[in-house]
């Protein structure tokens, strides 16, 4: 019984086949920079100036809250005392620089990797 995949119109010359260990053959779809530079040029740019949006901005924090307003930060605020209270914990005061700080910690972890989580809350540093 023969289950490859259907192959794409025009893909013949950036695909390959290859057979997987229970003897089914599959094509691989290879990269193909023609195929990539056609649908970044169809991409339209006109989408107005950018430059007016971050006119007013003079940090990154202004830069971050241009996207990320205190809305967002107010309703996770809410949902984490929600939270807490659900879990019949004891609520503590959670502050809009609390989730903040958390956002802007895992922000970095993201880019910066350190060997342990416990090294990004450390101060001695």
């Amino acid at each position: 019984m023969d289950h490859d995949l259907p192959q794409q119109p025009g893909s013949s010359s950036s695909s390959g086949s290859s057979e997987s260990s229970n003897g089914q053959r599959r094509i691989v779809k290879m990269f193909n920079v023609s195929e990539a530079q056609v649908l970044l040029d169809s991409i339209p740019t006109d989408y107005g100036p950018v430059e007016e949006l971050f006119s007013g901005c003079h940090s990154p924090g202004q830069y971050f809250t241009t996207f990320f307003d205190y809305s967002i930060v107010d309703d996770l605020i809410f949902q984490t005392t929600l939270y807490i209270t659900q879990l019949e914990r004891r609520v503590s005061t959670v502050t809009r620089q609390d989730i903040l700080g958390f956002i802007g910690i895992n922000i970095i972890m993201g880019y910066h990797v350190l060997p342990s989580y416990t090294h990004y809350w450390c101060e001695d540093f």
